[in-house]
């Protein structure tokens, strides 16, 4: 019988395998059986390493923005021509930001994040755009989360709780578990972006 039992353990392993754990599963079968029987805590590390898998998403926290590229514009001619060039990207980004906003506020799926970039500036007048992983938006005012390494400007760090109007946004992006986003207008633009 209680050879059945290890077959039958072994066939979900196999299942289990099949859908990424395939290393932790090959150690899992050579330590969870004793003498031919399962030892006691086995199902629940199977249950555990299910209901991980299973969870993933969530359990791991917002997913990530894509990488940063950072563009150099450190020469005033060069940041104007920059700027003028985000242009139509920004009023893209501004006009569909209130479905975009609607769709956060009503829940977005789990392990979806929602994104605003903003320009920081700081006293010596240097400026950077950098993600803003929301928390809430009431009154017109975004309260969220530096999500981005600052290279440039003081004053601000990876994590900060950051606080600023709406209006302020120049773009935004829903960041999906499978690797796929919407939005990010500006910074898809600012990926192809030559300086002419």
């Amino acid at each position: 019988m209680s050879k059945s039992r290890n077959e039958r353990a072994n066939y979900t392993l196999q299942r289990k395998a099949a859908w990424g754990g395939a290393d932790f599963v090959r150690r899992l079968t050579r330590r969870g059986c004793e003498g031919g029987h399962l030892n006691r805590s086995w199902p629940v590390l199977l249950l555990l390493f299910a209901a991980c898998a299973a969870g993933a998403h969530p359990a791991s926290g917002p997913v990530a923005p894509p990488p940063d590229k950072p563009v150099d514009a450190t020469t005033t001619s060069t940041r104007d021509k920059l700027f003028e060039a985000m242009k139509p990207y920004v009023a893209q980004a501004r006009a569909t930001y209130p479905a975009a906003k609607q769709r956060f506020q009503s829940g977005l799926p789990n392990g979806s994040t929602f994104f605003l970039t903003v320009r920081l500036t700081d006293p010596q007048e240097r400026i950077e755009q950098v993600f803003v992983k929301v928390d809430k938006i009431e009154n017109d005012r975004v309260t969220g989360k530096i999500w981005s390494n600052i290279q440039r400007v003081s004053g601000y760090s990876l994590g900060q709780t950051y606080e600023f109007p709406e209006a302020d946004l120049l773009d935004w992006l829903i960041s999906n578990p499978d690797g796929t986003e919407e939005g990010n207008f500006v910074g898809k633009f600012l990926d192809t972006w030559q300086n002419n």
